[in-house]
């Protein structure tokens, strides 16, 4: 794979236009969102707390209407 001199791939650029569900989560892992969520708030998280804070905003909307449809669900 060819880098375009910026150390991106042009086949991670493609890919990334295909995520239906972008996060807000950054280069942070799950693991990493959890343990911190539970230090925060003191108690046990679950994965569905952790994927719906990762997938809003810091202002508490959703990254898109399917995240919000997943999350409601």
């Amino acid at each position: 794979m060819k880098c375009n001199g910026r150390g991106e791939v042009p086949k991670n650029k493609e890919n990334r236009k295909q995520q239906i569900i972008p996060h807000t989560g950054g280069a942070k892992s799950l693991a990493r969102k959890r343990t911190e969520m539970e230090q925060e708030l003191g108690r046990k998280v679950s994965r569905g707390e952790v994927w719906t804070v990762t997938h809003k905003h810091v202002d508490g909307a959703y990254v898109n209407a399917k995240a919000r449809e997943i999350s409601v669900s």
